[in-house]
C-alpha cells in the first residue's frame, strides 16, 4: 500500500503533518493535494477514506486505519521514522497541552466569517466564491449518492448559513458576535504563548531550545491568524513576534510555507 498524505495548501491543519515530514526528512510519503475550495473533500470517494471529510488524512501501511487527525498523524510519523525526536518524553505532557489549546482556536471559522460590516465587505468576494463553490459540489454529490445523505445535508446547512450572512448583511449580527467570541479565545491563547516565551531563558522555541510538535502545531495556527488578523496577532506581544520570525527562517518551515 502506498503511503499517502491527503493535504491541502489552503487548509490549516495539514500544515503540522507536512512540517513533520519535512523535519524528519521523510521520503516515502506521497502528498496528494485535495482542492477544498472545489469541495473535493466532500466527494464520496474521499468520505469513504475519511468520513469527516476533513484534511489531513494519512494512509500508511504500518497503520491499521487511516489517520484523520493532525495530532495523531504527527505523533505516528514521529514514532515511525528516524530523525529528530519531536516529542521528547520529558516534555510530552506540556507539548500535548499546548497542542490541545492550539486546536481549541477555531481559525477556520475566523477565516471565513466577518467580525463586523467593514470586514464583511472586505471578505465578501473571497467568502462568497468559496462558499458557493462548495455548495455547488455538495449538491452534485448529494444527487450522485444516497450513502452520505445526512452528511451532505448538514454540510449544506452550514455553508448556506454562512453564505446567507454575506447575502444579507442586515442579518449578520449574530455571526459578528460569534466571530468576536472566537477571536477573544484566540487572543487569550496568543497572550498565553507570549507569556510562556517571556518567562523562558531561551525564547527560540515554545519549550526553550527544543523544537517539538508544539511548535509544529502552533506555527501554522499563527501563520493563519496573521493572514486573517494581520498586525493584531503580534500587537503587544513582542516575544511571540520574535518567535514567529525565528521559526519562519527554519528550513522545514520555509519549504512548507514558503515563508
Amino acid at each position: 500500500m502506498a503511503q499517502v498524505l491527503y493535504s491541502s495548501k489552503d487548509a490549516l491543519w495539514p500544515g503540522p503533518p507536512r512540517l513533520t515530514i519535512a523535519e524528519k526528512g521523510i521520503k516515502d510519503i506521497k502528498v496528494e493535494e485535495i482542492q477544498i475550495a472545489a469541495g473535493q473533500n466532500f466527494s464520496p470517494e474521499y468520505l469513504a477514506l475519511n468520513a469527516n471529510g476533513t484534511v489531513p488524512a494519512l494512509k500508511h501501511e504500518n497503520s491499521e486505519k487511516v489517520l484523520d487527525d493532525s495530532t495523531d498523524i504527527c505523533e505516528f510519523l514521529n514514532k515511525e521514522y528516524d530523525g529528530i525526536d519531536l516529542l521528547p518524553a520529558e516534555h510530552a505532557e506540556t507539548v500535548h497541552q499546548i497542542i490541545q489549546e492550539a486546536h481549541a482556536v477555531d481559525a477556520n471559522f475566523l477565516t471565513i466569517t466577518p467580525a463586523n460590516e467593514a470586514e464583511l465587505q472586505q471578505k465578501k468576494a473571497f467568502a462568497t466564491g468559496f462558499l458557493e463553490a462548495r455548495i455547488h459540489s455538495l449538491k452534485n454529490y448529494q444527487k450522485s449518492t444516497l450513502e452520505y445523505k445526512e452528511y451532505y445535508l448538514g454540510r449544506l446547512q452550514q455553508n448556506e448559513f454562512l453564505l446567507g450572512a454575506y447575502s444579507h448583511p442586515e442579518k449578520a449580527g449574530p455571526l459578528y458576535a460569534k466571530h468576536q467570541v472566537e477571536w477573544q479565545n484566540a487572543v487569550e491563547f496568543l497572550n498565553k504563548l507570549n507569556h510562556r516565551l517571556k518567562e523562558q531563558a531561551s525564547k527560540e522555541y515554545l519549550l526553550g531550545n527544543q523544537f517539538t510538535l508544539a511548535d509544529i502545531h502552533v506555527f501554522p495556527l499563527l501563520h493563519r491568524l496573521k493572514m486573517v488578523k494581520g498586525d493584531a496577532v503580534f500587537d503587544g506581544r513582542s516575544d511571540l513576534a520574535a518567535y514567529f520570525k525565528s521559526v519562519s527562517s527554519r528550513p522545514s518551515v520555509q519549504s512548507v510555507f514558503q515563508a
